[in-house]
């Protein structure tokens, strides 16, 4: 068969089913029949995600410290070293004679 022929069969067809056309009238009762529905769809939240800082470096303390100087003798470079070694001897004889003194004087007292 050729192409005509198929469309000419489709359009006598299509011409039948037209003619045979019926209006359908339907009643319900009102009484729902199974009903399937979908489950709503669950969204999973993904884990979280973790990320490890880089470690940091701090770079160490520097500390700096002046090579030694040498001084020779500089404790004769100070000329009032011998008068304080005098002064605080006969400052302790005082103290000591001041002490003697006073304890002697507190012994006389109790009698």
């Amino acid at each position: 068969m050729n192409h005509r022929l198929r469309a000419v069969a489709a359009l006598l067809g299509l011409a039948a089913a037209c003619a045979q056309a019926e209006v359908n009238v339907s009643v319900g009762i009102g009484l729902p029949g199974p009903i399937y529905a979908e489950p709503a769809p669950v969204y999973v939240a993904p884990p979280p995600a973790y990320v490890v800082p880089r470690p940091v470096y701090a770079p160490r303390p520097v500390m700096v410290v002046p090579q030694p100087v040498y001084a020779p003798h500089w404790r004769d470079d100070d000329d009032d070293h011998d008068e304080w070694k005098k002064w605080r001897k006969r400052h302790h004889k005082e103290q000591k004679k001041a002490y003697k003194r006073w304890r002697r004087e507190w012994e006389d007292n109790d009698d």
